[in-house]
């Protein structure tokens, strides 16, 4: 592996040239991934509650159900259905609805509902991509 110098050479050699990928998992996070996912299948799903809600200015894109990793939400009647059975809470449908009609469930303190993070080096297209590779 490595050494820091090293390490952050690679990143600047990156960053000067724009290099553009996705990022393949370490071999700790997949460990951590594979781990929550047993202990799941063990205790059952960790929500059952619902965790967001869908507001009326939803105009029904899908963009939520293109975003979720877990492939918790589909399209019924133009508005998203979760299945919290597999959520992982990544909030990924919050953060890319593009009318931010999908909210924290008003059981759960939002902080700052009108702010969303979106990576600037990221496009949508690229998380969309991504998730198609499973």
């Amino acid at each position: 592996m490595p050494e820091e110098p090293e390490k952050l050479a690679i990143i600047k050699d990156d960053i000067i040239n724009k290099k553009h990928m996705i990022q393949e998992a370490l071999k700790e996070e997949s460990e951590f991934s594979e781990g929550y996912f047993a202990q799941k299948a063990v205790n059952g799903p960790m929500y059952v509650f619902p965790l967001y809600d869908v507001k009326e200015n939803c105009v029904g894109c899908g963009t939520c159900a293109k975003v979720c990793p877990m492939g918790c939400i589909h399209l019924e009647n133009g508005k998203p259905i979760h299945d919290y059975t597999n959520c992982a809470n990544c909030m990924a449908c919050i953060q890319h609805c593009p009318t931010k009609a999908i909210q924290f469930a008003s059981a759960m303190k939002e902080v700052n509902s009108k702010e969303r993070y979106r990576h600037s080096e990221i496009s949508l297209a690229e998380i969309i991509q991504a998730n198609n590779q499973i």
